[in-house]
């Protein structure tokens, strides 16, 4: 299920504002909040104390449901995906953003992926059914160049499988191709710069939504079925593969008829995978974030003794964790209620631990983090978060 808020699109011409507040401390790491509130904002997080404060707020972006960072981190990519615009901010030295550029876009983008050179960039559009590819030239300046859209006869769960809905684009860890969830479709699309390429079918009406790649497995999750799918890579030079080996559901049966799985995050060590759901009504205090232990053949089973936490927010369309070594901090946005909540992370149990701060934002839909040192970090930190899908 596609959550779409209606959204007043500003006139184009609308003066873009920033308030800065504040700028971030020594011991802070920098991460960046797109809302759905015309407002995409620059937080500071300490992760000596667990605490988060806002630092500074950029408005006049419409429905900012997803952000990208360049792998030098120099720069911030965001979606406005009710008002089919692309926008290109440059990060000063503060992690505050400076609007650089806008492009037209086909309407409801709702995933960016960079490639590691930073020298392209793909964006899967939910409602538009269809993926555009851009060129970055030596200046950072953005281009469009081609868009493919789809169209696909309606698939066995209605209304979501109304026609083609791509949902994600993510390069591969080899950085040839680009994988599309396309929930509509029940499909894999494999891109490259010339075009679809390739598709690999899943099960009918499963909506594959988002995936993440880690030490050679690919993992999948299906929201219109709450499912985790677990595969090997096996790719070639000249083809993308992926064998299956597990599906795995991410909330008890009774649940999973109504709910919708959303984001799907693996730990660095790769010993833990997390799915946030929503819709479903397991936990007074907002939607349930579900625990996988992974073993080293990349199967999942069941965390324990405790699998499923409480986010503390309604609708977690996008949870996160914290990027440095350790990951000792898990974030949670509700884009229906409850802002942003940083939890601290057991990490070696897996757990979600107690909530260590928050903050009051309407509608949040995406946290990307700079930390410290990112724009020295260049293709290494690149690497990481391209696995990661963030």
């Amino acid at each position: 299920m596609h959550l779409l808020h209606t959204l007043t699109v500003l006139a184009m011409t609308t003066l873009i504002t920033a308030t800065y507040n504040s700028t971030a401390l020594p011991t802070e790491d920098i991460f960046y909040i797109g809302t759905g509130n015309d407002t995409l904002h620059t937080a500071g997080f300490d992760p000596l104390t667990g605490d988060s404060r806002l630092l500074s707020t950029v408005s006049g972006v419409g429905q900012a449901s997803w952000q990208q960072l360049s792998h030098s981190g120099k720069t911030l990519y965001s979606i406005d995906e009710a008002g089919a615009r692309f926008e290109v901010f440059s990060i000063s030295s503060d992690g505050s953003l400076k609007r650089k550029q806008e492009l037209p876009t086909i309407t409801g983008a709702v995933s960016i992926a960079v490639s590691g050179d930073d020298k392209e960039i793909f964006l899967a559009h939910y409602m538009g059914n269809a993926v555009t590819y851009l060129t970055v030239d030596e200046g950072g300046n953005v281009t469009m160049a081609k868009n493919w859209t789809f169209t696909a006869p309606p698939g066995p769960k209605m209304p979501n499988q109304d026609k083609p809905h791509p949902h994600q684009v993510l390069y591969d860890p080899s950085g040839k191709w680009v994988i599309v969830p396309d929930l509509g479709a029940d499909l894999i699309r494999v891109f490259t710069s010339t075009g679809e390429v390739d598709q690999l079918k899943m099960e009918p009406g499963s909506g594959p939504r988002h995936g993440v790649f880690h030490d050679g497995y690919y993992y999948l999750v299906s929201e219109l079925v709450s499912t985790v799918t677990v595969f090997k890579v096996e790719t070639t030079e000249k083809k993308f593969g992926l064998k299956k080996l597990q599906t795995i559901p991410t909330l008890p049966d009774e649940m999973r008829n109504t709910a919708a799985a959303a984001e799907i995050l693996v730990t660095d060590d790769g010993r833990f995978v997390y799915v946030s759901n929503r819709l479903e009504k397991m936990f007074k205090d907002g939607n349930a974030i579900t625990g996988f232990s992974r073993n080293e053949t990349g199967l999942l089973a069941p965390m324990s003794p405790q699998q499923y936490f409480p986010s503390m927010v309604q609708t977690p369309r996008h949870v996160s964790l914290w990027p440095r070594k350790g990951q000792g901090y898990f974030v949670a946005e509700g884009q229906d209620g409850g802002g942003v909540v940083v939890f601290k992370r057991d990490a070696k149990g897996g757990a979600i631990l107690n909530a260590e701060s928050s903050l009051q934002v309407t509608q949040p839909m995406c946290v990307t983090w700079r930390p410290k040192g990112e724009a020295k970090a260049g293709k290494k930190e690149g690497k990481r978060r391209a696995r990661r899908g963030m």
